[in-house]
């Protein structure tokens, strides 16, 4: 009787679930409840969607740029598009990967040959970013890399790319970020 006792209370006080999910929000589900146990689900204004925040943290303690004119672009078929010819720059500023598991996606139409760069600055306060060009079909070609004593900044470079469609896609963890797109 004893064993089953002991057996019994090590089996209430073995957890195998870590329910810290962290203080960065991520998407609502669709069913009730939305969130897990701990967070609650609130709207995020600058996306016009609902996440879920952790019930212990402190939502303020990073600012989303709002870049709600954007959205939805997460996808290729969501794409913001971008003009550019050889003489110029795309470049754009104030722009968020927010909420977590958020994705902004730029399609790029070369008329002819052309190098393409890309060049990422994100914000010290926020999260690392990651950025890559992508082929037609979504598959990176080229991903960006930290450029060489410069705190956060990626540059993705892909030569002599055949004419077509191509994006340039930045995501990770919940920061802002400055974009210029450029026919080197």
């Amino acid at each position: 009787m004893r064993a089953l006792a002991i057996s019994l209370l090590a089996l209430a006080a073995c957890d195998a679930y870590d329910e810290d999910l962290g203080s960065t929000p991520f998407y609502c589900g669709p069913d009730d409840p939305a969130c897990p146990r701990g967070y609650t689900c609130v709207d995020d204004p600058a996306h016009g969607m609902m996440v879920c925040r952790s019930d212990s943290s402190n939502p303020s303690n990073f600012d989303c740029a709002d870049d709600s004119d954007q959205e939805p672009n997460n996808g290729l078929a969501e794409a913001a598009t971008v003009s550019l010819d050889s003489a110029s720059t795309y470049a754009v500023d104030n722009r968020a990967i927010c909420p977590v598991g958020d994705k902004d996606t730029y399609a790029v139409m070369l008329t002819a040959s052309a190098d393409l760069e890309a060049t990422i600055i994100y914000e010290a306060a926020g999260s690392e970013l990651s950025a890559a060009i992508l082929n037609t079909g979504g598959v990176p070609i080229q991903r960006a890399t930290q450029v060489s004593g410069e705190a956060r900044t990626l540059r993705a470079f892909a030569r002599n790319l055949p004419s077509g469609v191509y994006y340039v896609q930045v995501s990770g963890g919940l920061n802002n970020y400055e974009l210029s797109v450029a026919l080197p």
